[in-house]
C-alpha cells in the first residue's frame, strides 16, 4: 500500500464549510408555515417543505411515498445539511419497498476535505495475483493476471497516531439479477471504480462519523444514479430491499393518553404537524434520525410537559383557538358534569379521587398500578385520573 498520503485539501479558505445557521425573525416566521424546514448547506439557504419533497425531488413514483418517509428525508436533510437541489442527496421509490435515501459520494468529498482535521486520503483497490497467490494494492488498475477482490482506503486526520485503515470484500457488494447474471452496475468493467468508491465512503464515514452518520452512497445501496429514469424500477439485484427502514415503536401509551382527552380532528391535525417538525427539529439537532413514533415515545414519558409545550405552541401558531380554550382539548364533546349538572374540572376530579382514596384508606400501593403511579395527590394527572376514579371506585 502507497505509504505518501496526498494532500486533498483545497488551499482556498473560501472552502472552508460553513455550519448550519439559524435565522431570526423572518426565517423562524417561514418556519412556522406548514412544514417548512430551513437551514443552510455549504454557504446555500435551503428551504424545503414536504410537498416540494414530493413533486420535484422524488425519483421514480412519488404517490408511492408515504408523508413518514418524505419526513425521514427532510430530517436527514437538515441534519447533514444535504442540498437535493444540487443533487446531495436523492429520495427514490419504486415499489412497496421502503423509500431509498441516497447521498452523493462528491458530497461526502466536499464535507470531508473541508474538515479542519483533514490531511487528505487515499483509495485503491486490491488485486490477487492468479500464478502467486499475492495481494498487491493499487490505486485502480486491474492487470490481466490479477483478479479483483476488494478495495481500500486510508487515511490519518490531524492528531491521528496511526493511519485509519479500510479493506472491504468485492464479494459482498456484487448483485445478480433474478436469471443469476452480473448486473451492468457490477459488470467486470465497473467493479475497479465502484469498489473503490465503496470503500472511499464508508472510509469517510468512519473516520468522521459527525458528518455522515446516517447515509450511504449508490455504490454501497447499488442505485446507478446515472440511469435511474423516473417511473422505472431499479434492476434486480438493486438496494430497494437492503434501505433500512424506520424503526416501528409501540406508542400506544401515548395514543391511548391523547384519545382520553377527546380533542376535536383540528386539534389531532395540528398534533400531527406539531409531532412532524418536533421530529425534523431533533434530528437537526442531535444529529440523528428521529421519527414521530420516537417523539411520541418520549411524550408518553413526560406527558404533564408535552402538553404544557403544545399548548405554548397553540398559542404561538393558532391564537384564535388558544384564546377559545383554557387547555388543549377542552374543546371537544361535552364537558363532564356531576349528578347535580356541575362541569367537573380536572382539579376537582382530582381532589374527589383523593378524599376517597383517604376516606377508605386505599393502601398506597393499589395505586401503584397507576400509569404514571400516584403516591401523592400531585400525581394524579390528566393521564391517569380515568383509571384513578375507576380503581377507587371499584376498592
Amino acid at each position: 500500500m502507497a505509504k505518501n498520503l496526498p494532500t486533498n485539501k483545497p488551499a482556498s479558505p473560501n472552502n472552508k464549510f460553513t455550519p448550519n445557521k439559524y435565522y431570526p425573525g423572518e426565517i423562524m416566521a417561514k418556519e412556522q408555515e406548514k412544514g417548512l424546514v430551513v437551514y443552510e448547506s455549504r454557504g446555500q439557504k435551503v428551504e424545503l417543505t414536504a410537498q416540494i419533497v414530493r413533486d420535484f425531488l422524488v425519483t421514480g413514483k412519488k404517490e408511492l411515498v408515504s408523508d413518514q418517509e418524505i419526513y425521514y428525508f427532510l430530517g436527514i436533510c437538515k441534519a447533514r445539511q444535504l442540498n437535493p437541489f444540487v443533487k446531495d442527496c436523492y429520495l427514490i421509490k419504486y415499489g412497496s419497498e421502503p423509500a431509498a435515501i441516497i447521498t452523493a459520494i462528491d458530497f461526502y468529498r466536499s464535507r470531508a476535505r473541508a474538515a479542519v482535521d483533514c490531511t487528505g486520503w487515499q483509495k485503491g483497490v486490491i488485486c490477487l495475483n492468479k500464478d502467486t497467490g499475492e495481494l498487491r494494492y493499487s490505486n485502480g488498475l486491474v492487470l490481466s493476471n490479477e483478479e479483483l477482490v476488494g478495495g481500500w482506503f486510508k487515511a490519518r486526520p490531524t492528531g491521528w497516531n496511526v493511519d485509519f485503515e479500510l479493506e472491504v470484500n468485492l464479494a459482498g457488494y456484487i448483485k445478480k439479477t433474478s436469471q443469476g447474471e452480473i448486473t451492468k452496475f457490477w459488470s467486470p468493467a465497473n467493479q475497479p471504480s465502484q469498489i473503490m468508491k465503496v470503500a472511499e465512503s464508508q472510509g469517510l464515514r468512519t473516520v468522521w462519523p459527525d458528518l455522515f452518520q446516517g447515509t450511504y452512497t449508490a455504490d454501497e445501496r447499488n442505485f446507478d444514479l446515472d440511469n435511474l429514469d423516473a417511473g422505472a424500477p431499479p434492476p434486480a439485484g438493486g438496494a430497494g430491499d437492503i434501505t433500512p427502514k424506520p424503526e416501528k415503536l409501540d406508542t400506544s401509551k401515548f395514543d391511548k393518553a391523547i384519545k382520553k382527552l377527546k380533542w376535536d380532528k383540528e386539534t389531532r391535525a395540528r398534533l400531527e404537524k406539531w409531532l412532524a417538525d418536533t421530529a425534523v427539529a431533533a434530528s437537526a439537532k442531535k444529529g440523528e434520525i428521529y421519527t414521530t413514533d420516537m417523539i411520541k415515545m418520549s411524550c408518553a414519558n413526560r406527558f404533564e410537559e408535552f402538553l404544557a409545550k403544545f399548548k405554548e405552541w397553540i398559542g404561538v401558531n393558532y391564537p384564535a383557538q388558544a384564546e377559545a380554550e383554557k387547555e388543549p382539548g377542552a374543546q371537544a364533546g361535552e364537558d363532564e358534569k356531576d349528578k347535580d349538572g356541575r362541569v367537573l374540572t380536572l382539579e376537582s376530579r382530582r381532589q374527589t379521587v383523593w378524599r376517597v382514596v383517604i376516606g377508605k384508606g386505599i393502601p398506597l400501593a393499589n395505586l401503584a398500578v397507576l400509569n404514571p403511579p400516584v403516591s401523592a395527590l400531585g400525581h394524579i394527572t390528566e393521564q391517569n385520573i380515568d383509571e384513578a376514579e375507576e380503581l377507587v371506585a371499584a376498592y
